[in-house]
């Protein structure tokens, strides 16, 4: 997502939502949302385009996911020593 279609307020209708609510009440600084659709990748550059994604297709984005959260996470614990 371009950095200037990015929105840096809380609108009325997230105020609900666990990521305002974590950054209110817990001071979670970096919360991320990980969204997909059954429907595959529009992706033109995509090996899925076309593809209707599996529980497998999501169990691999989850690990994938998890893995470079688990790196950025190493890399600023590294920066910090």
């Amino acid at each position: 997502i371009p950095l200037l279609q990015c929105l840096w307020h809380v609108s009325k209708q997230k105020e609900s939502t666990a990521r305002v609510v974590f950054w209110r009440e817990f001071n979670i600084q970096n919360a991320y949302t990980l969204e997909t659709s059954y429907c595959g990748s529009s992706l033109d550059h995509s090996q899925l385009k076309g593809v209707h994604f599996t529980d497998e297709h999501f169990l691999q984005f989850g690990a994938q996911f998890c893995a470079a959260l688990k790196d950025n996470c190493s890399e600023m614990h590294d920066s910090q020593q």
